[in-house]
Order: C-alpha cells, then sequence, then structure tokens
C-alpha cells in the first residue's frame, strides 16, 4: 500500500524538535512499539473482540477492541472525529449488524448526504431498520428533520436520553452486535454540569456497552482548555480513548494533515505514537511527513 508523502519546511526548529518530529512521523518507529502483547487476549473469548473495519485504525488496533467497549474520541474541531465515527458506521453496517446513531451535532438529513457523497449506499440499510436515527438535533428546538428518525429526543434530560436508547435498542432487538454512535457529547456538557454528564457516560458504558456487549462510539470536541481538561478526565471513564488534532507544520506548510494516537485501550495491543492522516476520496490515509533543513537538497539534488 502507498503512502502519501508532504515535505515539512523546518525553520526555526531545534535538533531536539526536529528529532521528535521525526521520531512520531516516521513509521518505521512509531508501529514498531506495542502497548501490549497478544498475551493480553490469551484464555479470553476471543469472539469478543471486533474490528473497527477502518484500516488506518485496524493497523493502530491489531487485535479490534471488545466488543462492550466505551469509546471516546476526542480532538480539534475539525480533525476527522465525525468522520471517522461515520467509517466505523458504515464498517459495521456493511458486515450486517445495526448502528444506532444519536445525532445531536447535525440533522440527520445531512449525515445521511455525507455519507452517501462518500458512495455508501444507506437506502438498503434504513429499509432494511439496521441504520436507525434518534434525533437530537432538531427535535429539541421543534424542527422536524425529513429523515426517517424512530425517536426524537425533545430535551438533554440525561435520563431521558438514556431511556430513549434502552428503548430503540428493545425495540429493535438489538444486543451482542452492532454499535451506538454519539456524536457528540458536547451539548450534555453545554446543558449540565460535568459530573450529570460523567454520570450518563457510566450508565451508557454500564447499561449498554457491558451489558448488552454493544460498543459505545463518542466523540468530544475540545476547543477550549475546559473541554481539553473534560477529555483528560474521561480518559479514565472509557475503555478506549483516541485523540485527533491538527499537524502543525504541516498545516503552516500548506498541508491539510491531521493526526491521531490511540492513547489507551484496554485489554489489547495497541501501536503507539501520532500516526499523521489526510481524508481523502479514498477515507483515512496515512501520511509520510518528511522534515526538510533550509536548504537541503531534494532527491534530485535541487533546492
Amino acid at each position: 500500500m502507498g503512502h502519501l508523502e508532504a515535505v515539512v519546511f523546518a525553520n526555526n526548529s531545534s535538533p531536539k524538535e526536529l528529532f521528535d518530529n521525526y521520531f512520531y512521523l516516521n513509521r518505521h518507529i512509531y508501529f514498531h512499539v506495542l502497548a501490549a502483547s497478544t498475551t493480553l487476549v490469551r484464555g479470553m473469548d476471543q469472539e469478543m473482540l471486533i474490528s473497527l473495519g477502518v484500516p488506518l485504525l485496524d493497523k493502530l488496533l491489531p487485535k479490534g477492541i471488545w466488543r462492550n467497549s466505551f469509546v471516546l474520541i476526542a480532538g480539534e474541531g475539525g480533525t476527522g472525529k465525525t468522520y471517522i465515527l461515520q467509517q466505523i458506521a458504515a464498517s459495521i453496517l456493511q458486515r450486517g449488524e445495526p448502528v444506532i446513531y444519536l445525532a445531536l451535532d447535525d440533522d440527520p438529513a445531512d449525515i445521511i448526504a455525507s455519507l452517501e457523497l462518500r458512495g455508501i449506499e444507506l437506502k438498503r440499510f434504513l429499509e432494511e431498520g439496521r441504520l436507525v436515527f434518534i434525533d437530537g438535533y432538531g427535535g429539541r428546538y421543534g424542527y422536524e428533520t425529513e429523515a426517517p428518525v424512530a425517536e426524537r429526543l425533545r430535551s438533554l434530560d440525561i435520563h431521558a436520553a438514556v431511556s430513549t436508547i434502552t428503548r430503540v435498542l428493545d425495540s429493535n432487538k438489538v444486543s451482542n452486535k452492532g454499535a451506538i454512535i454519539l456524536d457528540s457529547l458536547n451539548p450534555f456538557f453545554q446543558w449540565h454540569d460535568t459530573n450529570m454528564v460523567y454520570d450518563f457516560v457510566n450508565m451508557l458504558r454500564i447499561l449498554v456497552a457491558k451489558k448488552r456487549n454493544i460498543p459505545v462510539f463518542a466523540t468530544l470536541h475540545t476547543p477550549t482548555q475546559l473541554y481539553a481538561d473534560i477529555a483528560a478526565t474521561m480518559e479514565y471513564m472509557v475503555d478506549v480513548f483516541i485523540v485527533t488534532r491538527y499537524h502543525a507544520a504541516a498545516m503552516e506548510a500548506g498541508y491539510s494533515v491531521k493526526e491521531i494516537l490511540v492513547k489507551k485501550a484496554r485489554g489489547v495491543p495497541v501501536a503507539y505514537g501520532w500516526v499523521p492522516f489526510m481524508i481523502t476520496d479514498k477515507g483515512l490515509e496515512e501520511v509520510r511527513i518528511r522534515v526538510r533543513l533550509p536548504g537541503q537538497a531534494t532527491a534530485s539534488g535541487q533546492q
């Protein structure tokens, strides 16, 4: 498999900064470091392990994740969190499992349009009842989406939200399969005290992920230090914690490059290190970054 490549010119970087950049950007280095070996899953029910079905994520999580996991993807706005969730959702649907999608940041109709624009045909999944939306976006304001939805959240009451999710799971007979997609947790944090939202996350982790063996995938946007601190707290509450960010040097050089890090994954091997990627027509593509010093010649000898 080929790799995209971006050349970043380093004008004011110290030797240590250049080494640090090279360490986490050079894929030959970061992919040989594993957080754990396959002995972590030995003696346990490996049928409970599931692949995320997204090549870059499967490379970072070579054994997958436990089906009863709560997965949080946190990071700055625009760093690909929602896109990653949608890719995971598409993969789960395509292998014949249901997806319950709690839309809080976007109209379900826009989510459907976005997925179909990327070549994912959703009509069949919607007709078969495998893709089920809960509208927590317009429903709170009396706006009726044009998309088919199973339920509408009329408020951000935490207990009502949990009841709605479990009711949809029961009515669709979802257990030991599928996934819950929650994009994003930010509206709950904007409406409630942080401790109440932590309790909401714990309820979903226990009542959905653990009790029903249904993975929950959620996002958290971190535009301010307050939300970054919330993400740091939640790292200890969830089973899998993934972080995204912009690659600053590449962005300054004019490349729309993001980075992803699987910081924590309970009981499974993890390929450690920040991995640069871009979102293209082909999906999430790993990018190889080369740092070039001022005046350094290219492979052709040109400067």
